[in-house]
């Protein structure tokens, strides 16, 4: 309807928030006390006090398993972890470059990459261990996202008008132009790879050398169901045959003589399943007669 629903009370000068990957809490960064308030999304409430962490603090991004919040402390040149499950900041602040705005944690949650707005860098830290490492971008960084696939983080460069596409996995740096004092950065979702749909049954038919012996194959059934095979053309129930784990079944059938020799079509069926093959008998052999012994007086 694009009405407000309501209007929620947190800190001052509230500058970012993130949802929880279960989408039942968001975490809002208060700049101006140095608080992050947490609300309940079903109830639109504030839970508890407000968080303190940081002085200014900016941006925040929840890890990936929603256990952790991550908080950019700009005036401090910090960042600020906070256990989701206890609301309470967990650990010593982790030192960054200076003026850290945006923040973003790669999909598998490993890393989190903190764009330092006053030095152009961006500090990369290690979530199991805290650890910093940093990498130089364009002139005041200050949104950043990740890839989907947790290849590529973007940086906005708001001084030089650009982004800096950094590669994951190397560290290393490739710039883009874009217009003019870019600030914040967003990457589309991966849309979801349409399932493959099933290849439908198919058969094949082998005769033996004496025209007699067909060897009936068949893929793309249910896997642990039963195939009827039969003779379409008579038709004549040959016999059946359970499918196996991958959708496949070979069995060999003796076709009576009652069945003429020339050609024919082979029926595989399985429920709604079904697949055809033509194949060609030869004549049943002709029993010699038996001999006849006649005696004369």
């Amino acid at each position: 309807t694009g009405e407000v629903s309501d209007t929620i009370d947190v800190g001052s000068g509230p500058t970012g928030v993130a949802f929880t990957p279960d989408g039942t809490k968001a975490y809002v960064v208060n700049e101006g006390d140095g608080t992050v308030s947490v609300i309940d999304v079903a109830s639109d409430e504030v839970i508890g006090d407000p968080i303190d962490v940081g002085e200014e603090p900016y941006g925040v991004a929840i890890t990936p398993d929603g256990t952790k919040a991550y908080v950019t402390n700009n005036d401090d040149y910090t960042v600020s972890v906070i256990d989701v499950a206890s609301d309470e900041v967990i650990g010593d602040p982790i030192d960054v470059g200076e003026e850290p705005y945006g923040v973003a944690i790669t999909p598998d949650g490993t890393k989190a990459y903190v764009a330092n707005n006053d030095v152009s860098t961006v500090s990369v830290i290690d979530v199991a261990t805290g650890e910093v490492s940093t990498i130089e971008v364009g002139s005041y960084p200050t949104g950043v996202a990740i890839t989907p696939d947790g290849t590529k983080a973007y940086v906005a460069n708001q001084g030089d008008s650009t982004v800096s596409v950094i590669d994951v996995a190397t560290g290393e740096v490739s710039t883009i132009s874009v217009g003019n004092g870019p600030f914040g950065v967003a990457i589309t979702s991966c849309a979801p790879v349409p399932p493959v749909p099933p290849a439908p049954p198919a058969v094949s038919g082998t005769v033996s050398p004496d025209g007699r012996t067909v060897t009936v194959s068949g893929s793309g059934y249910a896997p642990a169901s039963t195939v009827t095979v039969s003779i379409a053309s008579t038709p004549l129930t040959l016999g059946t045959a359970t499918v196996a784990s991958n959708g496949t079944f070979s069995k060999s059938f003796t076709v009576p003589c009652t069945v003429e020799s020339g050609s024919h079509t082979i029926t595989a069926t399985a429920g709604s399943e079904s697949a055809s093959a033509a194949v060609t008998l030869g004549a049943c052999a002709v029993e010699p007669a038996a001999a006849v012994l006649s005696f004369t007086g």
